[in-house]
């Protein structure tokens, strides 16, 4: 198996050092200069770093797109942590379910092993450690799911996380009987997995996740979600004095990014002018377009001539093509990413309805018609991009920062699967003008604020699609067997 099979089959994880080069060579059976070449060039499709003098190293492929700036929010807005349970819940659920499906022999005595290792750790009550190995426990259940899309999503955000869990339980540590019931449900999830019962082991995942949301939401008590602010409205001015002797536009840099990553500034935004918002964050001008050119230089920001500054479509950081190549290739793999996509999107759909704005309705809608336009002449490519365009839309009226920063980092591997999608369905018409009639009913939903239709609208139509690849494998199959007879008969009779 080659190096890039092994980093996206989970095989080499995020830091792992690879063997030395000439022990490396040996074993692949190449040539150094083979080798080093090939390094180079996993280097600069963003999985391998290599280190003058300190080896070469795995890098992760989804970590990045969840930035420092979510764990920020996370840690400063306990109401995140609400946000991070309703995407857990999801997670965890398919996670469970498929690693009671595929787990192996040595991945349930990982299991094992890690859920001693909770039980060890959280007798003695200390939540800092203890949210460690929980992270622990939910990484080997990802890793035993043997699904590609879940596992590299889980290590992304989970990295992110021991900070909220610890403040977690911190809470459940307090009120008398609380860890008792988690442990309970989780003891049910683990025995149901090593059982190889799926079902039960979503359910109890589901539990889990369920009562960690009823209990936090207790403590924090009950979260109203407001419209999202216009943008002049959402900045602040910076703090000069607490900011010395840093550097005042990395103050601006970080402010907006927060307002990014927050959802309070979305993709097309556009800033104030120049002059205002150097006026309301209270810094000079110079130091304002310092912070604007270096946000555009990492592709956050858009800046026309004339036109104004905009916050950029596409997010700079995304899961990188070599993850998104596997899954438009492997066919086991692209009903893995289905399922994880069914399960966002059906969350999104559901927020959206309960949480939108009017401005997010707004842009919804004319996205729904951007895609409308588009399905008339079918182009695979132009409509992928615009129907993904409505999910990232959907994801930011939901309101849940940590779906925002999830379905973003997921936009490339997203747009991928669903032009591969588009393009086996773009010889039967009929197929193609359903896709246009579920976001329509998602739409409806939203827009009615019916949020059981709006997740069922969202489940129908990932379910047409796991239909309609089902078919088109099977029909592919036929094709080349009919191609394989044909050439038989020719062979056979000589003509």
């Amino acid at each position: 198996m080659h190096i890039e099979d092994l980093i996206l089959n989970g095989l080499l994880m995020p830091g792992d050092k690879l063997p030395a080069e000439r022990e490396l060579a040996k074993d692949l059976e190449v040539s150094r200069t083979s080798l080093r070449d090939a390094l180079v060039k996993l280097e600069a499709r963003g999985l391998l770093q290599i280190r003058h003098s300190g080896g070469t190293l795995v890098r992760d492929i989804i970590g990045p797109t969840l930035t420092d700036q979510l764990a920020v929010l996370l840690d400063e807005h306990p109401e995140a942590l609400l946000d991070l349970l309703e995407v857990r819940e999801a997670l965890e659920r398919i996670a469970a379910y498929y690693a009671a499906q595929r787990a192996t022999a040595l991945d349930r005595q990982i299991l094992e092993q890690r859920f001693a290792m909770l039980n060890q750790s959280t007798d003695k009550g200390e939540p800092e450690r203890d949210a460690l190995t929980i992270v622990d426990y939910y990484l080997a259940v990802a890793n035993a799911s043997h699904n590609i899309a879940l596992m590299h999503v889980m290590r992304g955000l989970y990295k992110l996380m021991p900070g909220s869990i610890s403040g977690s339980l911190s809470v459940i540590y307090q009120r008398p009987g609380t860890y008792e019931t988690v442990y309970a449900h989780r003891q049910k999830m683990h025995a149901a997995i090593l059982q190889g019962d799926a079902d039960a082991a979503a359910a109890a995942a589901n539990a889990v996740t369920l009562f960690l949301q009823r209990t936090m939401s207790d403590f924090i008590g009950s979260q109203t979600v407001d419209a999202k602010p216009q943008a002049t409205g959402a900045f602040s001015a910076v703090d000069k004095d607490a900011l010395k002797p840093a550097r005042l536009s990395d103050a601006v840099v970080e402010q907006i990014e927060k307002l990014i990553s927050s959802g309070k500034l979305s993709a097309g935004d556009q800033l104030p002018a120049e002059k205002t918002l150097s006026h309301i964050l209270q810094v000079s001008r110079s130091v304002l377009r310092d912070a604007v050119v270096r946000l555009e230089t990492r592709g956050v920001l858009s800046i026309k001539q004339g036109g104004g500054t905009f916050v950029c479509n596409v997010p700079t950081r995304t899961i990188n093509d070599p993850l998104a190549n596997l899954l438009s290739s492997n066919i086991e793999a692209v009903f893995d990413f289905l399922h994880l996509r069914g399960s966002l999107e059906e969350l999104c759909a559901a927020f959206a309805a309960e949480r939108r704005s009017q401005p997010d309705l707004e842009r919804l809608k004319q996205s729904f018609v951007d895609i409308e336009n588009g399905v008339k002449i079918p182009d695979p490519y132009r409509d992928a991009e615009r129907i993904t365009d409505f999910h990232i839309a959907l994801a930011e009226a939901s309101h849940n920062i940590v779906l925002v920063h999830i379905m973003r980092g997921l936009y490339q591997l997203l747009r991928t699967s669903i032009r591969t999608n588009l393009q086996r369905m773009q010889s039967n018409s009929s197929k193609y003008n359903l896709v246009l009639a579920h976001h329509r009913d998602i739409l409806k939903a939203v827009d009615e604020q019916n949020i059981d239709a709006a997740a069922k609208a969202a489940r129908v139509h990932i379910e047409f699609i796991n239909q309609s690849i089902s078919q088109f494998d099977i029909e592919q199959k036929r094709l080349e067997q009919s191609r394989r007879r044909a050439a038989s008969m020719v062979i056979e009779n000589g003509y």
